[in-house]
Protein backbone atom coordinates (compact mmCIF):
# COMPACT_ATOMS: atom_id res chain seq x y z
CA UNK A 1 0.00 0.00 0.00
CA UNK A 2 1.30 3.43 -0.46
CA UNK A 3 1.64 5.63 1.81
CA UNK A 4 0.11 9.46 2.85
CA UNK A 5 2.12 12.53 2.49
CA UNK A 6 1.95 15.19 5.08
CA UNK A 7 -0.12 13.47 7.43
CA UNK A 8 1.39 11.31 9.61
CA UNK A 9 4.83 10.71 10.82
CA UNK A 10 4.53 7.39 12.65
CA UNK A 11 6.99 3.71 12.25
CA UNK A 12 5.66 1.61 15.08
CA UNK A 13 2.57 0.90 17.30
CA UNK A 14 2.90 2.11 20.57
CA UNK A 15 1.69 3.60 23.23
CA UNK A 16 2.68 5.88 26.12
CA UNK A 17 2.83 8.99 28.14
CA UNK A 18 6.22 9.50 29.27
CA UNK A 19 9.41 9.00 27.64
CA UNK A 20 13.20 8.29 28.87
CA UNK A 21 16.65 6.52 27.67
CA UNK A 22 17.57 3.41 27.68
CA UNK A 23 21.45 3.29 26.99
CA UNK A 24 23.71 5.83 25.53
CA UNK A 25 22.39 7.57 22.43
CA UNK A 26 19.32 5.18 22.35
CA UNK A 27 15.95 5.99 23.18
CA UNK A 28 12.68 4.33 24.17
CA UNK A 29 9.35 5.20 24.92
CA UNK A 30 8.08 4.21 28.38
CA UNK A 31 4.89 2.67 29.55
CA UNK A 32 1.61 4.34 30.93
CA UNK A 33 -0.37 3.78 33.65
CA UNK A 34 -3.83 2.70 31.81
CA UNK A 35 -6.66 2.39 34.22
CA UNK A 36 -8.36 -1.54 34.22
CA UNK A 37 -12.23 -2.23 34.59
CA UNK A 38 -11.83 -6.06 34.97
CA UNK A 39 -9.35 -8.13 35.80
CA UNK A 40 -6.37 -8.92 34.02
CA UNK A 41 -5.95 -11.98 31.95
CA UNK A 42 -3.23 -14.10 33.70
CA UNK A 43 -0.10 -15.79 31.65
CA UNK A 44 1.60 -14.71 28.68
CA UNK A 45 0.82 -14.91 25.30
CA UNK A 46 3.01 -15.81 22.54
CA UNK A 47 3.47 -13.20 20.00
CA UNK A 48 3.53 -14.94 16.78
CA UNK A 49 0.85 -16.87 17.55
CA UNK A 50 -1.03 -13.46 18.54
CA UNK A 51 -0.32 -12.22 15.60
CA UNK A 52 -1.34 -14.95 13.35
CA UNK A 53 -4.85 -14.50 14.95
CA UNK A 54 -5.08 -10.73 14.48
CA UNK A 55 -4.08 -10.55 10.91
CA UNK A 56 -6.60 -13.48 10.42
CA UNK A 57 -9.29 -11.56 12.13
CA UNK A 58 -8.53 -8.56 10.51
CA UNK A 59 -9.13 -10.60 7.22
CA UNK A 60 -12.15 -12.06 7.61
CA UNK A 61 -13.90 -8.82 8.67
CA UNK A 62 -12.29 -7.36 5.07
CA UNK A 63 -13.01 -3.56 6.18
CA UNK A 64 -12.83 -1.08 8.89
CA UNK A 65 -13.39 2.87 9.61
CA UNK A 66 -9.91 4.75 11.33
CA UNK A 67 -9.59 7.85 13.10
CA UNK A 68 -5.88 8.83 13.07
CA UNK A 69 -4.02 11.94 14.99
CA UNK A 70 -0.40 12.67 15.15
CA UNK A 71 1.69 15.11 16.79
CA UNK A 72 5.17 15.86 15.81
CA UNK A 73 5.56 18.43 18.81
CA UNK A 74 7.17 20.90 16.59
CA UNK A 75 7.32 24.56 17.42
CA UNK A 76 4.11 26.23 15.90
CA UNK A 77 2.38 23.05 14.56
CA UNK A 78 -1.02 21.23 15.35
CA UNK A 79 -2.08 17.71 15.65
CA UNK A 80 -3.15 16.19 12.41
CA UNK A 81 -6.00 14.44 12.27
CA UNK A 82 -7.22 12.07 9.99
CA UNK A 83 -10.40 9.46 9.66
CA UNK A 84 -11.10 6.97 6.56
CA UNK A 85 -11.63 3.54 5.58
CA UNK A 86 -9.77 0.56 4.75
CA UNK A 87 -11.12 -1.95 2.46
CA UNK A 88 -8.28 -5.27 2.60
CA UNK A 89 -7.63 -7.48 -0.22
CA UNK A 90 -4.93 -10.33 0.02
CA UNK A 91 -1.57 -7.87 -0.04
CA UNK A 92 -2.72 -4.70 0.42
CA UNK A 93 -6.06 -2.39 1.36
CA UNK A 94 -7.43 0.30 -0.90
CA UNK A 95 -8.25 3.53 1.48
CA UNK A 96 -9.92 6.62 1.40
CA UNK A 97 -8.48 9.08 3.85
CA UNK A 98 -9.12 12.74 4.02
CA UNK A 99 -7.25 14.83 6.99
CA UNK A 100 -6.34 18.62 7.75
CA UNK A 101 -2.59 19.19 7.55
CA UNK A 102 -0.45 22.08 7.85
CA UNK A 103 -0.54 22.67 4.18
CA UNK A 104 -4.67 22.43 4.22
CA UNK A 105 -7.11 19.88 3.91
CA UNK A 106 -5.98 16.77 2.21
CA UNK A 107 -7.73 13.75 0.23
CA UNK A 108 -6.16 10.70 -0.51
CA UNK A 109 -7.85 7.43 -2.62
CA UNK A 110 -5.67 4.17 -2.94
CA UNK A 111 -7.29 2.01 -4.84
CA UNK A 112 -5.31 -1.45 -6.68
CA UNK A 113 -2.14 0.49 -7.62
CA UNK A 114 -3.35 3.97 -8.38
CA UNK A 115 -3.17 6.73 -5.80
CA UNK A 116 -5.87 9.84 -6.13
CA UNK A 117 -4.40 12.97 -4.15
CA UNK A 118 -6.57 16.57 -3.77
CA UNK A 119 -4.74 19.14 -1.92
CA UNK A 120 -1.49 18.79 -2.28
CA UNK A 121 0.10 19.43 -5.96
CA UNK A 122 -2.07 21.64 -7.61
CA UNK A 123 -3.45 19.75 -11.29
CA UNK A 124 -5.24 21.20 -14.28
CA UNK A 125 -7.38 24.05 -14.46
CA UNK A 126 -10.86 21.85 -13.29
CA UNK A 127 -9.30 18.70 -12.09
CA UNK A 128 -8.39 19.08 -8.32
CA UNK A 129 -7.40 15.30 -8.46
CA UNK A 130 -4.07 14.07 -9.37
CA UNK A 131 -3.19 10.81 -10.38
CA UNK A 132 0.42 8.97 -9.25
CA UNK A 133 1.82 12.66 -8.87
CA UNK A 134 5.41 13.51 -7.91
CA UNK A 135 4.56 14.33 -4.09
CA UNK A 136 2.87 10.70 -3.97
CA UNK A 137 6.38 8.95 -3.67
CA UNK A 138 7.33 11.05 -0.80
CA UNK A 139 4.18 10.54 1.20
CA UNK A 140 4.06 9.48 5.19
CA UNK A 141 3.36 6.17 6.05
CA UNK A 142 -0.30 6.94 7.74
CA UNK A 143 -2.38 4.56 5.56
CA UNK A 144 0.19 1.92 5.20
CA UNK A 145 0.48 2.00 9.26
CA UNK A 146 -2.89 2.09 9.58
CA UNK A 147 -3.05 -1.50 8.04
CA UNK A 148 -2.53 -3.89 10.80
CA UNK A 149 -1.35 -6.16 8.92
CA UNK A 150 1.67 -4.28 7.83
CA UNK A 151 2.18 -3.15 11.63
CA UNK A 152 1.40 -6.46 14.04
CA UNK A 153 4.33 -8.28 12.39
CA UNK A 154 6.97 -6.48 14.09
CA UNK A 155 5.19 -7.40 17.57
CA UNK A 156 5.98 -11.25 16.36
CA UNK A 157 9.80 -10.19 17.49
CA UNK A 158 9.19 -10.08 21.37
CA UNK A 159 8.91 -13.66 22.28
CA UNK A 160 6.19 -13.08 24.22
CA UNK A 161 3.64 -10.38 25.01
CA UNK A 162 1.59 -9.88 28.96
CA UNK A 163 -1.67 -8.77 29.42
CA UNK A 164 -1.54 -5.15 30.78
CA UNK A 165 -5.20 -4.80 32.05
CA UNK A 166 -8.66 -4.34 30.30
CA UNK A 167 -10.26 -1.41 28.95
CA UNK A 168 -13.55 -0.63 27.44
CA UNK A 169 -12.64 1.98 24.17
CA UNK A 170 -15.27 3.30 22.30
CA UNK A 171 -18.31 0.63 23.83
CA UNK A 172 -15.73 -1.90 23.15
CA UNK A 173 -14.47 -3.89 25.83
CA UNK A 174 -10.51 -4.97 25.10
CA UNK A 175 -7.57 -6.65 26.32
CA UNK A 176 -4.84 -4.53 26.44
CA UNK A 177 -1.19 -6.38 25.86
CA UNK A 178 2.15 -4.16 26.48
CA UNK A 179 5.26 -5.52 24.89
CA UNK A 180 9.02 -3.64 23.81
CA UNK A 181 9.73 -4.21 20.27
CA UNK A 182 13.62 -3.61 19.38
CA UNK A 183 13.29 -1.67 16.03
CA UNK A 184 16.41 -3.30 14.40
CA UNK A 185 15.22 -6.79 14.14
CA UNK A 186 11.59 -5.66 13.28
CA UNK A 187 13.50 -3.86 9.74
CA UNK A 188 15.22 -7.18 9.20
CA UNK A 189 11.63 -8.44 8.63
CA UNK A 190 11.20 -6.69 5.46
CA UNK A 191 11.83 -4.56 3.04
CA UNK A 192 8.52 -2.34 3.86
CA UNK A 193 8.88 -2.55 7.67
CA UNK A 194 12.44 -1.60 6.77
CA UNK A 195 11.23 1.49 4.97
CA UNK A 196 9.24 2.59 8.25
CA UNK A 197 11.40 2.11 11.10
CA UNK A 198 14.97 3.05 9.61
CA UNK A 199 14.42 7.15 10.29
CA UNK A 200 13.66 6.13 13.88
CA UNK A 201 16.78 3.97 14.12
CA UNK A 202 19.04 7.02 12.72
CA UNK A 203 16.97 9.25 15.18
CA UNK A 204 18.68 7.05 17.60
CA UNK A 205 15.28 4.81 18.08
CA UNK A 206 16.25 1.49 18.97
CA UNK A 207 13.41 0.20 21.53
CA UNK A 208 9.87 1.02 21.19
CA UNK A 209 7.31 -0.06 23.75
CA UNK A 210 4.07 -1.14 22.06
CA UNK A 211 0.41 -1.03 23.54
CA UNK A 212 -2.27 -2.36 21.28
CA UNK A 213 -5.75 -3.07 22.69
CA UNK A 214 -7.61 -6.11 21.32
CA UNK A 215 -11.38 -6.76 21.39
CA UNK A 216 -12.85 -10.83 21.84
CA UNK A 217 -12.74 -11.55 18.42
CA UNK A 218 -8.89 -10.54 17.94
CA UNK A 219 -9.84 -7.04 16.41
CA UNK A 220 -7.38 -4.24 17.09
CA UNK A 221 -9.61 -1.28 19.14
CA UNK A 222 -6.86 1.12 19.13
CA UNK A 223 -3.25 1.64 18.20
CA UNK A 224 -0.77 4.77 20.27
CA UNK A 225 2.49 5.44 19.62
CA UNK A 226 4.56 7.42 21.71
CA UNK A 227 8.73 8.46 20.40
CA UNK A 228 11.16 10.17 22.07
CA UNK A 229 13.49 11.76 19.49
CA UNK A 230 16.24 14.57 19.26
CA UNK A 231 15.91 17.12 17.10
CA UNK A 232 19.38 18.19 14.79
CA UNK A 233 21.11 21.21 14.85
CA UNK A 234 23.72 23.17 16.80
CA UNK A 235 21.44 23.30 19.52
CA UNK A 236 19.35 20.43 19.47
CA UNK A 237 15.86 19.30 21.07
CA UNK A 238 14.46 15.94 22.49
CA UNK A 239 10.66 16.56 21.70
CA UNK A 240 7.90 13.82 21.84
CA UNK A 241 6.29 12.19 18.70
CA UNK A 242 2.41 10.80 19.30
CA UNK A 243 0.12 8.94 17.35
CA UNK A 244 -2.91 7.39 17.91
CA UNK A 245 -5.10 4.93 15.69
CA UNK A 246 -8.43 3.97 16.76
CA UNK A 247 -10.87 1.33 14.58
CA UNK A 248 -13.90 1.01 14.26
CA UNK A 249 -16.85 -0.57 12.54
CA UNK A 250 -15.09 -3.73 11.82
CA UNK A 251 -16.94 -5.28 8.68
CA UNK A 252 -19.46 -2.81 8.33
CA UNK A 253 -19.88 -1.46 4.16
CA UNK A 254 -17.31 0.81 3.05
CA UNK A 255 -17.53 3.10 0.10
CA UNK A 256 -14.05 3.29 -1.84
CA UNK A 257 -13.87 4.67 -5.32
CA UNK A 258 -11.47 6.70 -8.03
CA UNK A 259 -12.89 10.59 -8.07
CA UNK A 260 -14.29 11.32 -11.52
CA UNK A 261 -12.60 10.96 -14.58
CA UNK A 262 -13.02 14.33 -15.59
CA UNK A 263 -11.79 15.64 -12.37
CA UNK A 264 -8.35 13.66 -12.19
CA UNK A 265 -4.97 15.21 -13.84
CA UNK A 266 -1.94 12.56 -14.36
CA UNK A 267 0.92 14.20 -13.72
Amino acid sequence: MRQLTALLAAAAIAVTVGACTSGKGKRRATSPTTPSHAPVPQGSVDAAQFVSRVVAAVERAETVSVTEETDDAEPGSAPVKATGSLRFTAKTADATVSARTQQGPVQEIDLGSDVYIDGLEKGMIGAPWIKNGRTLRSLSWAIYMADPRNTLPMLATVGALEPAGTKTINGVATTHYSLAVNLEAAARLSPDLASAVNGLITEGVTVQDVHVWIDSRQRPVRLFTSLEVLDSGPNPQVRTRTQTINYTDWGAPVTIAAPPADQVSEK
